[in-house]
């Protein structure tokens, strides 16, 4: 239900992204984690292998309020592209998470 895999903006080319080869994934259910964990660990794609951990921060509110307070952090106000940003996903739906208003470009 949550999905944040960090982009690096390349300078040279506007709008294009660049993956840092992380995400993080929230699931909707320890079971659901649980089977995602079972069978991507240690799945190749070319020369990278998946590694898959338990994080810190769990479940989905905790991560987007984790995401807006680090971005506050580092004064990130304005630099929220829906690309740039985490996404959430339910009930057929999907869609960045809003920019909270304090965080929005002046």
């Amino acid at each position: 239900d949550f999905v944040f895999a960090p982009v690096d903006y390349d300078t040279e080319c506007t709008g294009c992204y660049k993956s840092f080869g992380f995400a993080f994934v929230n699931f909707n259910s320890p079971q659901t984690a649980e089977t995602f964990l079972a069978s991507a660990q240690g799945r190749r794609r070319g020369k990278k292998f998946l590694t898959a951990t338990w994080a810190k921060v769990q479940g989905v509110e905790a991560n987007v309020r984790g995401y807006w307070e680090r971005a506050e952090a580092r004064g990130m106000q304005g630099h929220f592209g829906a690309m740039s940003r985490p996404w959430v996903f339910g009930r057929g739906s999907a869609a960045p998470v809003p920019v909270p208003s304090e965080l929005e470009a002046c």
